[in-house]
């Protein structure tokens, strides 16, 4: 052996001649080369229902039970092969990574985000409707906020197993990029409109930056994969499951999911507090909202009466789809949502008086 060979550190499992650790497994066949392949495509399969909605092709709950859900099936399905077969160790590492590096990226997205939130700009709202249209809810309750928020991590971990697919081993700046790939995608298609983002720059701006630590979470995580999984090993065999059980209970914690409440479009104003805080109605629909303070309540929105009295009902009725606000004028956290969804049949006004 040289001095030179002597004097040079063993670069060690996972590492490239530069030692930079980026290094990944090579595809061990073409059976691999498709089920990589496959994977991303399923796991991009998770936002479907979503776009689909947006896009005016039909239900956000047919698009999940029929498309969704069978792709998620896929995926895990994938992940048992992967995990039986010793050859697979780049799509083990595709998944593993992938997904945790999309777990953490999404809390660090909404992270981002809490400063916003606590200064009144409603920025993490729509995760709550995804609950509503993904159960085919009249209105919110426990169980569609659980549902809304695990649909929202899931989304980002299916979006770090597509990146790691076609980007392990590559620069976590690159990742960076997938991730403003992901926003830019809200601001061209209908979800834009559906949530009445188009020309609100400032919080488009919002999304834009929080989306940077996600992506700095997914590359960080991807970049150097063999090194990756070896800080994974060094924790335990059950950290990644730990990880994901406990995002599990935190949520069920949170939300305290139970049966649905009763279907209703009736909204009661208790103070500045809107019960619930959702409701679906058709286009041309119509809510009911009921004051039940002391005070006359002024309201933004298209109101029959833009002032709510104790006790006399008024109508909000909304003849443009997508998800629209109703608030107390000057209150930040006060109000509401209305989705105006245009796959529910119906329409008309309901009579404010047969209120409960």
């Amino acid at each position: 052996m040289s001095g030179a060979d002597a004097a040079r550190p063993d670069d060690g499992p996972g590492r490239d001649a530069r030692g930079d650790g980026r290094a990944t497994p090579p595809i061990s066949g073409t059976p691999e080369r498709v089920l990589t392949g496959l994977v991303a495509v399923l796991a991009l399969l998770n936002v479907a229902p979503l776009l689909a909605w947006t896009s005016d092709l039909g239900s956000f709950a047919a698009w999940f039970r029929f498309l969704t859900v069978p792709a998620l099936l896929g995926v895990v399905a994938i992940a048992v092969v992967a995990h039986r077969t010793p050859a697979f160790e780049r799509l083990r590492l595709v998944l593993v990574l992938g997904a945790v590096g999309g777990l953490i990226g999404t809390i660090g997205y909404d992270l981002v985000r809490i400063p916003f939130v606590l200064g009144g700009r409603q920025v993490l709202a729509p995760i709550e409707s995804y609950g509503v249209l993904l159960l085919d809810a009249t209105a919110s309750s426990p169980l569609t906020g659980f549902a809304g928020w695990t649909y929202h991590f899931a989304n980002g971990i299916c979006f770090g197993i597509a990146y790691a697919a076609v980007g392990l081993g590559r620069s976590k700046w690159w990742a960076v990029g997938w991730s403003l790939v992901l926003e830019t995608a809200t601001v061209v298609t209908g979800f834009a409109t559906y949530y009445n983002l188009t020309g609100k720059w400032d919080v488009i701006a919002i999304a834009y930056a929080a989306h940077i630590p996600y992506g700095l979470a997914l590359g960080y995580l991807t970049e150097r994969p063999l090194d990756m999984r070896a800080k994974l090993d060094e924790i335990g065999r059950w950290a990644v499951p730990a990880m994901f059980a406990g995002l599990l209970v935190f949520l069920v914690v949170w939300h305290r999911p139970t049966s649905p409440d009763a279907p209703t479009t009736t909204v009661v104003a208790e103070g500045t507090t809107f019960t619930p805080r959702w409701v679906r109605i058709p286009v041309d629909g119509c809510a009911t909202v009921i004051n039940t303070g002391d005070e006359d309540l002024p309201l933004t929105g298209p109101l029959d009466d833009p002032v709510v009295r104790p006790e006399d009902p008024a109508l909000a009725c909304f003849d443009e789809k997508g998800v629209h606000r109703i608030k107390i004028e000057g209150e930040a956290w006060s109000g509401g949502f209305v989705i105006v969804d245009p796959t529910l049949d119906g329409g008309g006004a309901p009579d404010p008086g047969s209120a409960p």
